[in-house]
């Protein structure tokens, strides 16, 4: 192998650098455009409107991120030929100017190469000029709009069905107690709507990219009638759903308001049950429902849409029970955990469930759909699914106590071998 010459190895450090201006400047770029955007929403339609829209942006954005991944082998192969070919237009997305750039500095030659990577450090100029005075000028009236503002809570649609419905169940007080502290802390706390948002980003782009794949590639998808990539829209919607959930509730709200449950103590049965009901309230059973009303959207047939809508709500529940089967703690009132390693390490373990309850199942569903008998089985399969881990969870919660303070990250140095060692 020939060794490589001195022009290469000089031409390296140019690449390196090139790359590390380009996508930094495109970075802070979509940053400070998503900055002016969020002050435009707050100065055009208020705080209280602008923060419902700001969740909205934030899951398009999400969802955004995460499809750049999918189809970016095939985006920029097309966008670099356009700017070989000298078509400005598609500068207008936000991050092709940087790219011109980066191809400048590399010592690419492009028809209106030289533009494009002229626009790249105006544009980031302008965004930053504009940036501070748009977040400056209406601080007075933002201050104005919040003493204005009377200081009510008005509960929405969702917020007030899934409380009557906690209320209303048949169950123990216990239950029905964590039920409606979880449903209600989740649905007023910004702070953990966001991290289920974040999960609902990540659904939002697989959907699209199956949907994209089966319609728009191979050109065999029909709205009209059940197909693999349509009837995992709720699966996956509800895997990533129950999952943003079940995260958003290892992040406490208030730690001092912990002591009503450290007083009452419930028994963890009872607080796994309320659980599994809040999972129930607040992502099996809006999914399902959709689904159903959008297959009759579609004009499936009501058989169609009613049998699909209790197929996914039968698996919901089965997923529920599975994503707490290590659940310990009241929602929200225990300590979080900082072994941040383990956190980033179960995304590898999604994976597969997450193909065989969204696409695997899909696939499953269709057949399912075609006879009432197979629909039959599959919903006993399914239930006793349901029951087998609900049986398996009531046993290994027996003899275990509530958990209100994280375990460290090193308890395994401890085994927990003596009440002592703490």
């Amino acid at each position: 192998m020939a060794a490589p010459s001195h022009r290469s190895l000089g031409f390296l450090p140019v690449v390196f650098v090139a790359h590390i201006v380009a996508t930094m400047g495109a970075s802070l770029f979509m940053f400070v455009l998503l900055l002016i955007f969020r002050a435009l929403l707050a100065l055009c339609f208020g705080a209280h409107a602008s923060e419902r829209l700001a969740t909205l942006l934030q899951l398009v954005t999400i969802a955004g991120l995460a499809e750049v991944f999918f189809f970016i082998n095939g985006v920029i192969p097309a966008l670099v030929d356009r700017l070989a070919a000298g078509d400005r237009s598609a500068l207008l997305i936000p991050s092709m100017p940087f790219a011109a750039l980066y191809a400048w500095l590399v010592g690419l030659h492009y028809p209106s190469l030289g533009f494009g990577a002229l626009a790249a450090p105006l544009a980031l100029v302008a965004s930053i000029a504009i940036v501070i005075p748009i977040y400056l000028w209406p601080a007075r009236l933002f201050a104005r709009r919040a003493l204005e503002a009377q200081p009510h809570q008005h509960a929405g649609v969702i917020s007030t069905v899934a409380r009557v419905a906690a209320v209303a169940l048949p169950s123990s007080p216990a239950v029905r107690s964590v039920t409606t502290f979880t449903v209600t802390t989740m649905l007023r706390s910004r702070r953990h709507r966001l991290i289920v948002t974040a999960y609902l980003g990540l659904a939002l782009a697989i959907t699209t990219l199956s949907v994209i794949v089966a319609g728009g590639l191979r050109g065999t998808l029909a709205f009209n009638q059940p197909a693999i990539s349509l009837l995992a829209l709720p699966l996956v919607t509800m895997f990533f759903a129950t999952l943003g959930l079940r995260a958003a509730f290892a992040v406490p709200s208030d730690l001092d308001a912990n002591w009503v449950f450290r007083l009452s103590q419930p028994r963890l049965a009872s607080v796994l049950d309320a659980t599994v009901i809040s999972l129930l309230l607040l992502s099996i059973v809006p999914v399902s429902t959709l689904a159903a009303l959008g297959a009759l959207a579609l004009d499936w047939t009501p058989h169609d849409a009613a049998t699909m809508a209790t197929l996914d709500l039968l698996c919901g529940l089965a997923l529920a029970e599975w994503a707490l089967r290590d659940c310990r703690a009241v929602p929200f009132t225990c300590t979080r955990s900082g072994d941040a390693e383990s956190l980033k390490s179960r995304w590898l373990g999604h994976i597969v469930p997450l193909i065989l309850f969204a696409f695997v199942n899909a696939a499953i569903q269709r057949s399912v759909l075609r006879s009432n008998r197979a629909a039959a089985w599959y919903l006993g399969i399914v239930l006793t699914a349901w029951v087998v881990q609900r049986l398996r969870r009531q046993f290994a919660a027996r003899n275990v106590s509530l958990q209100f303070d994280a375990s460290p990250p090193d308890a395994m140095a401890t085994l927990d071998l003596s009440e002592a060692i703490s």
